[in-house]
């Protein structure tokens, strides 16, 4: 299955990764690998991932847990394409990302 980045998703990957980075070298490289094979395993097995329960909308949205990290990957789920809609931290500001929803 195609699997699509929002930029703004993009974007929080990498600013979390200089975070990591800036408190300790060589945590931001082990971040970004380790979200690609989150990537990885999110196409290969979509359904296989937990619902975000916080969401109640009609879309189908996920989670996936970047572990070790405290980072969660937030993705839709549709029948030709699975879409990144956020890469957050896990326990601030649940559903910022919902305007999102109508841009991707």
């Amino acid at each position: 299955m195609r699997l699509a980045i929002l930029s703004s998703a993009e974007r929080e990957a990498f600013e979390a990764a200089i975070w990591l980075e800036q408190r300790q070298p060589g945590l931001g490289d082990s971040f970004l690998g380790e979200l690609a094979r989150c990537f990885d395993r999110i196409a290969t097995r979509p359904e296989s991932h937990s619902r975000y329960e916080p969401y109640r909308g009609t879309d189908t949205i996920r989670r996936f847990k970047v572990r070790p990290f405290s980072y969660l990957v937030i993705y839709r789920q549709r029948e030709e394409e699975l879409l990144v809609i956020a890469i957050c931290h896990g326990r601030r500001m649940p559903l910022y990302w919902l305007q999102r929803l109508s841009t991707g």
